[in-house]
């Protein structure tokens, strides 16, 4: 009963046990109308009212594990949707480190190195994608059958070393 507040499960309990001896004394075969009704609570009406109750914990446990599993899927659905725009822009950016890379020639060794860079980057760019792309198939996975435990993630690749002089804080300095 973890998602239903204990208040409001102490107040169905209360109301299903009400309604019991309150039906149980109308539909009574002792309950005369013209003789006031039995003050006690018979076994039968008690048994009654314990199935009732039984039951009703039942399908409250049973829209709480629903309930659970729906926010899971949800959740693994969320997770797909992200990866798979992750990989999509990782694709567009391989595609943008190439483009640059084709841009530069080779008549310095400074524009060489910033080109291997460039093409180190769209390879690193590429598995990212094959990453997330892994990742969004996974989580496909898990929404179909959220109850079923899900691996941890895999480390993300890593980044290529940047050439010599150009530092983050100088992202458009321009090459020589």
């Amino acid at each position: 009963m973890a998602g239903l507040p204990l208040y409001l499960f102490f107040i169905i309990i209360f109301n299903t046990f009400h309604m019991t001896v309150l039906a149980s004394r109308l539909w009574s075969k002792r309950s005369d109308p013209t003789k006031p009704t039995p003050r006690g609570i018979g076994l039968r009406t008690m048994l009654i009212a314990i199935a009732l109750i039984a039951t009703e914990m039942a399908a409250l446990n049973k829209w709480n594990e629903w309930n659970q599993t729906a926010s899971l899927r949800s959740q693994y659905l969320s997770k797909s949707s992200h990866h798979g725009f992750w990989a999509h822009g990782s694709r567009g950016d391989a595609r943008m480190y190439l483009e640059g890379s084709d841009v530069y020639s080779s008549d310095t060794a400074r524009q060489r190195e910033y080109k291997d860079y460039l093409r180190a980057e769209a390879k690193v760019a590429l598995e990212e994608a094959e990453y997330h792309d892994s990742l969004r198939q996974k989580y496909e996975l898990a929404a179909q059958s959220p109850l079923r435990p899900v691996a941890p993630d895999p480390p993300p690749p890593k980044k290529p070393r940047r050439p010599h002089g150009l530092e983050k804080s100088e992202p458009d300095r321009p090459i020589e």
